[in-house]
């Protein structure tokens, strides 16, 4: 791994007030706040659009619709602010970005967001699709061309020795104002100073990464060139991600631990079948560890998707950071935040990039520094107000 930073502790720290000793970050796929919980009480949701007066429709979880959430497609559904670029192009008939789940599809999803907190106005971190999103939740960034200092290199041409089938990926011109302009494609396997396994490394924290393919797009350390290339980090990722409930049910649960689900148990909708499958699967590594007393009381679990795949959302983005990155910030994201130490039902409605936060409450949690990216706390909160420790635990409701 990359040799860590002089300033990072050697030993793990834990955040004195706090009881968790383990941070299971679920990442599922492609869908905006709207589409998932709309009507959910108390949450920011709309049923006609404030700025074209569209209604939205219900659309099947499964519904092969070729809406699409790539940066392209970003600039356009924004449009300048204007956020009425959604659905420009022609689409099946049936098929509207300008649409809901059907709530019999969701009602796990809302059931867990009704036991712990939904946070409603959590922003993608990167206006982009899923490999830059989820390079953002593990290094804070994700080296966009062109060179970049928190990178060992961006070179548009270097080698994609990932492992990945995609031989390059749609890059960043990062000297374009935000919303940015689509620059070279780059390879799809980066190399950076620091990330949150590095840290976690560096003060002793054990880590996993479950994921379905280990040169997937979804991947975070897999397309780490320097962790793709170091057995011992690599041992780390695991393939498939079912082994995380065999991890659970043995007692062998890291301290952090990234799930990313099977792509037919995922929420992506060109590969559900089951409309339900994906939070089948979520809620079964939630349940198994919200059984097991063991767990329960010192994990905190934290829910996200990915990018908004695409699909309407009627929240504009804030403006942009002091950072100078055209890909920051995206459309809204559903945040589920499951602990004992939360109050149920509750809906917080704090502004935030969410794998900013999610890697700062992991950070303040385990004591670490800040990658200084997404993560700075001037850029967002750490979710800390969302918990109070002193409180007896609340039991757990399965999911």
């Amino acid at each position: 791994m990359h040799a860590p930073p002089a300033h990072i502790a050697r030993a793990w720290h834990k955040t004195a007030s706090s009881p968790i000793s383990h941070i299971v970050v679920i990442v599922q796929e492609n869908r905006s706040v709207d589409y998932l919980f709309n009507g959910y009480p108390n949450a920011d949701t709309v049923l006609v659009d404030p700025y074209t007066g569209q209604m939205l429709q219900p659309v099947s979880m499964t519904a092969n619709c070729p809406v699409s959430g790539t940066h392209a497609d970003f600039v356009a559904d924004f449009d300048g602010g204007r956020m009425d670029g959604f659905g420009r192009n022609g689409l099946p008939p049936g098929c509207t970005p300008y649409a809901f789940a059907p709530h019999e599809q969701t009602d796990r999803y809302r059931d867990l967001a009704l036991n712990n907190v939904l946070a409603d106005e959590s922003f993608e971190s990167v206006q982009s699709d899923s490999f830059a999103a989820h390079q953002y939740l593990y290094a804070g960034r994700s080296c966009s061309y062109p060179s970049d200092y928190h990178c060992m290199d961006s070179n548009p041409n270097g080698p994609a020795d990932c492992g990945s089938k995609a031989a390059r990926v749609n890059e960043m011109d990062m000297n374009s104002s935000y919303p940015g302009k689509d620059g070279l494609k780059g390879p799809p396997c980066k190399a950076y100073v620091n990330t949150i396994v590095d840290e976690a490394i560096a003060a002793k924290i054990s880590w996993n990464y479950y994921t379905y393919y280990e040169a997937s797009l979804w991947g975070g350390p897999t397309a780490d060139r320097v962790c793709w290339n170091n057995p011992n980090c690599m041992t780390n990722v695991i393939v498939p991600p079912g082994r995380a409930l065999v991890d659970i049910a043995a007692h062998h649960l890291s301290s952090l631990v990234f799930v990313t689900p099977e792509p037919n148990a995922s929420d992506h909708p060109q590969a559900m079948q089951d409309p339900t499958a994906g939070e089948a699967w979520v809620a079964s590594v939630i349940n198994a560890i919200g059984a097991d007393p063991q767990y329960w009381a010192t994990t905190t679990i934290l829910l996200t998707w990915d990018d908004s795949g695409g699909w309407y959302d009627h929240v504009a983005p804030p403006p942009p950071p002091f950072s100078l990155d055209p890909l920051e910030y995206g459309f809204r994201i559903p945040l589920v935040v499951v602990s004992p130490y939360v109050t149920p039902g509750s809906v917080d409605h704090t502004t935030r990039n969410v794998y900013g936060s999610i890697l700062r409450y992991i950070e303040s949690t385990f004591g670490l520094q800040s990658l200084q990216q997404v993560d700075a706390p001037n850029l967002t909160d750490d979710l800390s107000g969302l918990f109070n420790y002193s409180q007896p635990p609340n039991a757990f409701v399965s999911m």
